[in-house]
């Protein structure tokens, strides 16, 4: 008597696990591999674009701080020696009036 063999049902078929082969699981992984790449650089991109923000506004305190002091300087250069020009290089003051 001939040995009687089960035919899967659709639903039996379409659960059944099905190996994939290691070629198609390495474009996934190296798929997967670049996405984390990316990912980690758009991290690294954001954490400079912090710092440098930062930066950006230390000196613009900095900015400020020696503004202030030009007009500070100014005033009293002014009240000193009266309104005219300075040569740094020289030290000659020209006055204007």
């Amino acid at each position: 008597m001939a040995k009687k063999t089960k035919i899967p049902t659709p639903h039996e078929i379409s659960s059944a696990p099905i190996l994939i082969p290691s070629k198609d699981l390495e474009r996934i992984k190296k798929l997967q591999t670049n996405l984390t790449t990316i990912s980690t650089q758009f991290g690294q991109i954001a954490i400079s674009k912090l710092k440098l923000e930062e930066r950006e506004s230390l000196l613009k305190e900095q900015l400020s701080l020696l503004t202030k002091e030009e007009t500070t300087i100014a005033k009293l250069f002014t009240d000193k020696y009266g309104k005219g020009s300075l040569d740094v290089d020289t030290g000659e003051f020209t006055p204007t009036e």
